[in-house]
């Protein structure tokens, strides 16, 4: 079992879904939306994710297939499983919130 709470800041899921759904998708864009909340044709373009300022940790996105981070490769299609199994996990906390149970995402976010 993973203790989230002692890994990272724990701050809000919907950050880290945000950001595991970002690292996943192939163009890195955030699509705007209107005052109603309906998604536009705008859309943000992330060119790279730090934690902080002071971070030493920098996601880069490399292509459709691949980002980085600081300069190791990841494949996206393996965020892509981390983020559904992360998902599940959350919506199906049966404990604390901050527990992670699920061996990959344990294993994935030691990797990280």
């Amino acid at each position: 079992m993973l203790d989230w709470t002692r890994k990272q800041n724990i701050g809000e899921w919907s950050e880290t879904l945000s950001l595991l759904k970002v690292l996943s998708s192939p163009d890195w864009k955030i699509k705007k939306g209107n005052e109603f909340g309906k998604k536009t044709d705008d859309f943000l373009e992330i060119i790279e994710i730090k934690a902080s300022l002071d971070s030493e940790i920098t996601y880069r996105n490399k292509n459709e297939d691949v980002f980085l981070v600081n300069e190791k490769i990841h494949q996206k299609k393996d965020i892509k499983d981390i983020f559904n199994s992360f998902f599940d996990e959350v919506l199906n906390a049966k404990e604390t919130t901050f527990l992670i149970q699920n061996k990959d995402v344990i294993n994935h976010f030691k990797r990280l």
